[in-house]
């Protein structure tokens, strides 16, 4: 305002102190909210990222669960940083988790709403239907399944029943009507069925088993296909029925029905037996004439039976073997053998001395021959001859046949040699050359060979005439000087052991 003024100035200096304060953890991420329906799986939030704390490490912020508004709606629990939200069965509604955060002794808080959506479940069975027994052709049954089926979230009186499945409808037919399950029973039918019944609320379903149990009432079996009579012949094979199509048991597995023989008639002529449900028929050998079997089957305790009757007719029948001849072992050059054949043969329906025996064939007529005389067959063993021989015969009688065979072996044997070719007597002059006679023709062996043959001189009757030397197969006769008359030798052909001699005589006349 125009006033003048004067004025001095200086400077000065102040210090201030700001000293920590350790703040409380605080919300970094705050918790969202969440939806779930009834009966959903566990939720699990991460609570790691939710407080964070400026003045210390928030990783050592320790979180727990604060409050939980409705755990009837669910459990909840924080394990670490992790908070696990379990619904528990069938509930649904809202509530209020609210997390508590500890750093450093400082807390913060911060919840979240969950909301679990109800859903619709489907109805249960509450009471289920007890098994039900009952017997073969018994009447109808009505049965209530009012109470069978429940749903907690919608009106019982509302579910509908229906039949879903019949596992036996041969046996039992069932239907619905409202509330009322209605059974009936077909006739003659045992056995169990199972009915199973669907219950429906509000399009969804459960469902219900009824066991139905129907006891047989035990009738005896029946003769559902006679047995037709039979007609063969004399010693014809078995005759074999199949008894399983003749009995039937309508209340009772035909495959346990037993069969047994009552009965036969004339055991003499025919036997019976059972096998595997096949009746078998024997007719006995060279029997004819007739026999009724009787046949009894067998069914829980109940029988029925039948019967049917073979006729056998006669039929001439063939020779047998009676007594078959065994193989017959000889030596080579064995006296003939006779075998009666008498006891070989015989015929039921005729007399054995009629019976007619030929030789139909000889494998080996080179070393045996044979020939039948008087009821009789000779073998007649050819000279050093030996193997095996097969030999056939036929039995006829009244116009039929059988035949028979067997074996001959005849063993080799090992013969003497021989004198194949003699050596002749020789006639010389006192004072003669040397004779050399050859030695290699005159044995021989049919078992074994020549040339093996050893020779020797067996004896000398007049030494003083002459001196005999053999050196293999050469005789060599050295006559005395000045000297005459007569001499025998004896030569010995020695082969495979065995030995045969020859001789011969040696004149020399005086000059």
């Amino acid at each position: 305002n125009g006033t003048q003024v004067s004025a001095q100035s200086d400077l000065a200096s102040v210090s201030i102190t700001v000293q920590a304060i350790d703040d409380a953890p605080y919300v970094a991420s705050p918790l969202i909210s969440r939806f779930a329906n009834e009966d959903d799986a566990p939720t699990v939030i991460d609570l790691s990222g939710v407080f964070d704390d400026i003045d210390n490490d928030p990783n050592k912020i320790q979180c727990s669960l604060y409050s939980n508004t409705k755990p009837s709606l669910l459990n909840a629990s924080v394990n670490s940083k992790t908070l696990t939200l379990t619904y528990l069965p069938d509930q649904f509604g809202e509530a209020r988790i609210t997390i508590l955060a500890l750093s450093n002794g400082k807390t913060e808080q911060d919840s979240l709403t969950i909301t679990v959506n109800p859903i619709d479940d489907a109805p249960i069975v509450n009471q289920a239907l007890d098994t039900l027994q009952v017997q073969e052709d018994s009447s109808g049954r009505s049965l209530n399944l009012s109470s069978v089926f429940t749903d907690k979230d919608n009106d019982d009186t509302l579910i509908t029943k229906s039949i879903q499945a019949n596992s036996n409808s041969s046996l039992v037919q069932a239907i619905i009507a409202g509330n009322t399950l209605s059974l009936s029973f077909s006739p003659d039918q045992y056995g169990t069925a199972t009915i199973t019944i669907q219950g429906q609320s509000n399009g969804k379903f459960a469902h219900s088993e009824l066991t139905i149990q129907v006891d047989p009432v035990d009738d005896p079996p029946q003769v559902v296909q006679s047995i037709s009579d039979v007609n063969t012949t004399e010693d014809a094979p078995d005759t074999i029925i199949s008894l399983i199509p003749v009995f039937s048991d309508k209340d009772n597995d035909n495959a346990s029905i037993t069969h047994s023989i009552l009965n036969i008639s004339h055991p003499d002529i025919c036997s019976a037996r059972i096998e595997n449900k096949d009746l078998i028929i024997s007719p006995k050998a060279n029997q004819y004439g007739s026999c009724t079997t009787f046949i009894q089957a067998e069914s829980d305790g109940l029988t029925a039976s039948t019967d049917f009757t073979m006729t056998i007719t006669p039929i001439d029948d063939p020779p047998v073997i009676k007594n078959p001849i065994s193989m017959v072992t000889a030596a080579e050059d064995d006296s003939n053998l006779i075998i009666p054949l008498s006891p070989v043969f015989t015929d039921v329906d005729n007399d054995d001395t009629a019976i007619i025996i030929s030789v139909t064939h000889n494998t080996r007529p080179n070393i045996i021959s044979t020939v039948i005389e008087n009821s009789s067959l000779t073998l007649s063993f050819l000279p050093n001859q030996n193997g095996q021989a097969e030999i056939y015969l036929i039995a006829q009688s009244s116009g039929k046949s059988i035949t028979h065979s067997f074996s001959v072996n005849i063993q080799a044997v090992d013969d003497l040699p021989f004198v194949s070719q003699p050596i002749s007597n020789i006639e010389v002059n006192e004072d003669a050359d040397i004779t050399n006679i050859d030695l290699s023709t005159v044995f021989s062996d049919i078992d074994d060979d020549d040339n093996a043959i050893t020779k020797q001189l067996a004896s000398n009757t007049n030494s003083l005439l002459l001196t005999p030397e053999i050196v293999g197969n050469t005789l060599s006769i050295d006559y005395k000087a000045n000297k005459f008359g007569e001499a025998t030798l004896v030569i010995l052909g020695q082969s495979n052991g065995k030995n045969i001699t020859t001789q011969f005589h040696v004149l020399v006349n005086p000059i």
